[in-house]
């Protein structure tokens, strides 16, 4: 073989690696796109580029690392594909201007350029990773920062076994492709974040015409409340006046009690009526939480059997809300029967029945959705109302405040509690969350402003 035959041969041969490496680089670009055309997660997105890379490209090792904030400006690994010796967790990277932390990965979240160490044997880049990234194999690696505009938020790293592996070609491919994993990242952040947006208008027009419909029931309720309290006077103004011309003790008498009672239960449901339709009267002063609780525990305890359970958990109270404490106790109380009530459907003779009522203050940092609307930051008193009763499904749960809605059997229950404490808690601007499982149990919480003058 003459010198031509041989420079041929080693040109072909340098040429043939260039395609191989060409299309090594296509293969992953090709199967990365597929991922980023129909990732719905962040997280398998980035996981799925480090696998693609290193079964599909053969790369030895492929991670991305995440810079944390603290003072040493950690780069962290949050995905990763190859590494079989453990070799990311001493790696101990960060992008501060120190010495141990000029290394490939540093740099080029530090500067948003790539980096390039040709051979990890000599290259002075590799210094304090020398020694592991040769016994793993690591000849020659790239990190390619991720950037939103110019500002690097994550660094790819890819690891070959080959010294200066990333020749131009491939090294343009793999800049496209990091290219294309920052701009499919970035859409899939802004597709998670518009599916979000859409998700709490959507709640927060429901809530809008749930609070519609609920003014336009109590202007109704309320209308009809006071017609139809008016014609209860006159009823029990006559009757009262017919039992004074009959003895008691006849039949006469006996039916015009029986009306007087049925008359004052009526009169009960029409303020009930009231208070939801904020048409009931009120007078709010400073009232502490914890001894309310205790009341209402120690009056239940008192009623129920010694197989149920009833638990008391009050923390220190600083300072007391602007309430009605009448009202209120009527939230606690109604919301205990009515725990009470589903403890009784799900255990029988509630032998395990368990009822917790606790108290705390608390401060709340961010915003949170409750069923009154917007609980917005601030000081709270929060009230618990935990039981295990039978919970309640989706169904019972968008209807629980509908006035005369119950699930109790007929002439059980009126199904004025729920609407009634929607009244009380919407007018002294509470607010209330629950969460609640079939066959488990329900957990109301009642949030009311800590405030020293009328809201």
């Amino acid at each position: 073989m003459n010198n031509d035959d041989g420079w041929l041969s080693t040109e072909n041969n340098r040429i043939e690696e260039l395609l191989r490496a060409a299309n090594r680089a296509l293969r992953v670009l090709s199967g990365c796109n597929r991922v980023l055309a129909h990732s719905e997660n962040e997280d398998e997105l980035m996981q799925s580029v480090c696998e693609i890379l290193v079964e599909e490209g053969g790369y030895c090792l492929a991670w991305i690392g995440a810079p944390v904030e603290d003072e040493e400006k950690t780069v962290w690994p949050i995905a990763q594909c190859g590494d079989t010796n453990h070799y990311l967790e001493n790696l101990s990277l960060s992008y501060a201007e120190t010495e141990r932390e000029k290394g490939s990965t540093g740099i080029a979240m530090r500067t948003g350029c790539k980096n390039v160490v040709r051979y990890s044997l000599t290259d002075a880049v590799s210094a304090p990773w020398r020694e592991a990234a040769m016994e793993n194999g690591y000849a020659s690696s790239i990190a390619l920062p991720l950037l939103v505009g110019e500002v690097p938020f994550t660094v790819l790293n890819i690891y070959s076994s080959a010294p200066d592996a990333f020749g131009f070609e491939e090294t343009r491919l793999l800049q496209e492709l990091a290219e294309d994993i920052a701009f499919g990242l970035i859409a899939l952040r802004t597709r998670i974040a518009y599916k979000r947006a859409e998700h709490e208008l959507q709640q927060r027009e429901e809530r809008l015409r749930e609070a519609e419909k609920m003014q336009a029931i109590g202007q109704l309720a309320g209308g009809i409340a006071h017609d139809f309290n008016n014609v209860l006077c006159a009823i029990v103004g006559y009757a009262s006046m017919a039992l004074e011309d009959v003895p008691r003790e006849g039949c006469a008498g006996s039916h015009i009690e029986h009306i007087l009672q049925a008359s004052a239960r009526a009169q009960l449901l029409i303020q009930q009526i009231l208070t939801f339709s904020k048409q009931g009267a009120g007078q709010k002063h400073e009232v502490f939480i914890a001894p309310l609780i205790e009341e209402v525990v120690g009056l239940l305890s008192a009623s129920l059997s010694s197989s149920m359970r009833v638990e008391c958990k009050v923390s220190e109270e600083l300072l007391p809300v602007y309430f009605d404490d009448t009202k209120l106790h009527e939230v606690i109380m109604n919301l205990s029967v009515n725990a009470v009530d589903a403890i009784k459907d799900q255990h029988e003779f509630a032998e395990k029945g368990l009822l917790v009522l606790s108290f705390e203050e608390r401060e709340i940092i961010e915003m949170k959705e409750g069923l009154l609307g917007t609980i917005l930051p601030g000081a709270y008193s929060v009230i618990s109302i935990a039981d295990n009763g039978c919970g309640m499904d989706g169904e019972v749960q968008a209807r629980m405040f509908e006035p005369f809605y119950t699930t109790k059997a007929v002439g059980a229950g009126t199904g004025m509690g729920l609407a009634v404490i929607f009244g009380i808690l919407k007018r002294n601007k509470s607010n209330m969350t629950v969460e609640s499982t079939v066959g488990e149990g329900t957990t109301f919480m009642v949030y009311i402003p800590k405030v020293l003058a009328d809201i």
